[in-house]
């Protein structure tokens, strides 16, 4: 909040802080890249399940297309957040946000916010891990016959987004009607977790740190068994089966290493 007799309020409109006392978003370079990226990530997230629904749930590769396709609702969760925080810089806030700025910070639309970045960013690192693991078992055991199937997948999926709802609504349930320092994202403007100094919200972070952390090394181990499997195979009779596998590892693996990059 900013007393009525602070004449000049830092930081200012030219500050390289991500809020001003002007503006929810400061510069507009950040107003333009939130809605740039947000309507993107909107429109082709949207574009990938419409063109995944019209697949037919009989065919061969119909477990890849399931997880990309979850992946996308994932990366649509996070599309609604940055717009979230861009229409609300636009419309509300505009030009006094440093003296309502509680008003926004306690809003329910900053803990839905804080919820949805918080689900997207696990489900994304969670989906992926799955998507490797598929891959793994398709392209380094070829002829096995314990594969991931559409019912495993599916069951595989309802308990991560399951475990990821809860995970990432425990911090915010208990963040509601609390001040600052007992919220999760303190008085973070764009509702991201930075609560360090509350030893449970410290704990709940360090939590995720180390799950997507350790997600990250798994996929990383993986591919790189991946690749070395692929190389051998190269020197063998192709099949044909086989160099599907590999032709869908690879976009597979574009997509992590762009999810990994955004992340």
């Amino acid at each position: 909040m900013v007393p009525a007799k602070v004449r000049r309020c830092e930081p200012n409109m030219f500050s390289e802080t991500l809020s001003s006392c002007y503006r929810l978003l400061a510069h507009a370079t950040l107003q333009t890249f939130i809605w740039i990226i947000g309507g993107l990530a909107l429109f082709g997230n949207c574009l990938v399940l419409a063109q995944n629904h019209c697949v037919d749930n009989k065919k061969k590769n119909y477990v890849p297309i399931l997880l990309v396709s979850n992946l996308a609702i994932s990366d649509l969760i996070m599309s609604i957040y940055l717009l979230i925080i861009a229409v609300t810089d636009l419309i509300f806030y505009k030009g006094d946000y440093g003296i309502k700025s509680e008003s926004w910070l306690s809003h329910p639309l900053c803990f839905i916010s804080c919820f949805f970045i918080n689900l997207s960013s696990l489900t994304s690192v969670l989906i992926m891990i799955i998507i490797t693991v598929d891959r793994y078992i398709c392209i380094v055991y070829p002829f096995s016959t314990r594969k991931v199937t559409v019912r495993i997948a599916r069951i595989v999926l309802a308990v991560m987004w399951a475990f990821s709802i809860v995970f990432s609504s425990i911090s915010v349930i208990f963040s509601i009607g609390k001040p600052g320092y007992l919220r999760i994202y303190k008085y973070s403007s764009m509702c991201m977790p930075n609560n360090y100094e509350n030893f449970y919200y410290r704990i709940w972070m360090l939590s995720y740190i180390s799950m997507t952390a350790a997600a990250w090394v798994i996929m990383i181990i993986l591919y790189f068994q991946i690749f070395l499997a692929v190389r051998k195979s190269g020197k063998n009779i192709r099949k044909s089966s086989t160099t599907a596998n590999k032709t869908l590892a690879i976009r597979l693996s574009l997509i992590l290493v762009s999810d990994l990059v955004t992340w």
